[in-house]
């Protein structure tokens, strides 16, 4: 990965802002959480409560919660390098505003399916910012989580553009 100087940055963001639109579907994307998965993210973040490696109320582990926002990086990365190309490696974007909604347990192995879009674009405080709202559900047609973060896309402001 690239590392780019702050005009760089503001042009990835622009390009970005740009190419995306509201209403912008994300996804879909499916895969099967395993217990490798939760262990491994378990032992990431330090908490090796025994519903995530040994046995939840419901007779099984269950995945943590939280679990699925590290999908959804990924998901969003994916929708950017739609727009970007490989550049979108490349771009700093900071996570400004977060709202998690977990509605169901994340079961292990079976599939779930997550989808977005791009709920709303705009400029504040002379930067781009971009909404996104994402959600899983289960093979079974279960709610799992619905998760509405807002990016802004570089902390260089517009009005700071080289000519």
């Amino acid at each position: 990965m690239e590392e780019l100087d702050p005009q760089q940055q503001l042009m990835l963001a622009e390009r970005l802002y740009a190419g995306l639109q509201a209403g912008q579907e994300m996804g879909p994307w499916e895969m099967v959480i395993t217990e490798k998965d939760v262990r491994d993210y378990a032992a990431s973040i330090d908490d090796e409560n025994p519903w995530y490696l040994e046995r939840s109320i419901l007779g099984q582990p269950v995945a943590h919660p939280a679990m699925t926002a590290a999908f959804y990086v990924s998901f969003c990365q994916e929708a950017w390098s739609k727009v970007l190309g490989d550049a979108a490696e490349s771009l700093v974007a900071i996570h400004a505003k977060a709202e998690h909604h977990y509605t169901n347990p994340i079961p292990i192995g079976k599939r779930l399916t997550f989808r977005g879009k791009v709920a709303e674009k705009y400029i504040r405080r002379d930067r781009y910012y971009v909404v996104v709202e994402l959600w899983a559900e289960d093979e079974d047609g279960r709610d799992i989580d619905r998760i509405r973060d807002t990016i802004l896309l570089s902390p260089v402001r517009i009005s700071e553009k080289a000519d």
